[in-house]
């Protein structure tokens, strides 16, 4: 693990990413691409090298991606990425790269940034991040106060060419702590649990009935998205 790891963030490029997506907490891919003036193509595959070694993870919004660093990582590998991205962010190439995206970012004009938080796992939100993603100039991620480690059969069955041959990444709430939401929607189930420190213009709880949960997976979908979109 620890040579592939060294490899992954070995490369110049790759750096370069890197050091934009923390500085930016989560990035477009767009904006990789307008920054550093990459192909799509050659961009593709730095981000492919450094999600085999789970440094990244992301998630989608229409045709969009969006990056973050994995705050899952472990500790140790997760403590060296973030020194030595401190030194590379001193270079001029980092600041030039810095500079160029802060004058161009949001090129792909999302505008609206949205957090589904699940209270039981992190099957009702990702419904709600697909569905909900469809719809023009927003931004929507979902998590899990105790997220699933794999993909749920139920998503597989309503999501079939998506998730399919997923690659799947726990999509906990420990990497949103540092974002900024102008909504965060809290999906409870059961018994209420208190969120963490999270940074959002508005928070929204919304309940979902133990006889709710108790629907087939496309009447649960048509609920969520009608609990949610009045709040849109």
């Amino acid at each position: 693990m620890i040579e592939k790891f060294l490899k992954a963030i070995s490369d110049k490029t790759r750096l370069r990413i890197l050091n934009l997506i923390n500085f930016a907490n989560e990035i477009c891919v767009c904006d990789l691409e307008n920054t550093l003036k990459l192909k799509q193509s050659t961009l593709s595959t730095h981000l492919s090298k450094l999600n085999k070694v789970n440094i990244l993870t992301y998630s989608k919004n229409g045709k969009w991606s969006y990056y973050r660093i994995n705050n899952e990582l472990d500790k140790k590998y997760l403590k060296l990425l973030k020194n030595i991205i401190e030194i590379f962010k001193n270079t001029e190439i980092a600041k030039s790269d810095i500079k160029n995206y802060i004058s161009n970012k949001d090129s792909c004009s999302i505008s609206y940034k949205i957090l589904i938080v699940d209270d039981k796992n992190d099957l009702y939100s990702q419904i709600l991040e697909k569905e909900l993603s469809k719809k023009e100039n927003i931004n929507v991620k979902s998590a899990g106060l105790n997220p699933a480690d794999k993909v749920s059969l139920l998503l597989k069955q309503l999501y079939p060419d998506n998730f399919k041959n997923f690659s799947f990444f726990t999509k906990s709430i420990n990497n949103f702590l540092d974002y900024e939401f102008d909504i965060i929607i809290h999906l409870i189930t059961n018994k209420k649990q208190n969120l963490p420190d999270l940074k959002a213009k508005k928070l929204i709880e919304i309940n979902i009935q133990e006889n709710e949960q108790k629907l087939t997976i496309k009447e649960l979908k048509k609920l969520l998205i009608k609990k949610c979109v009045r709040y849109l």
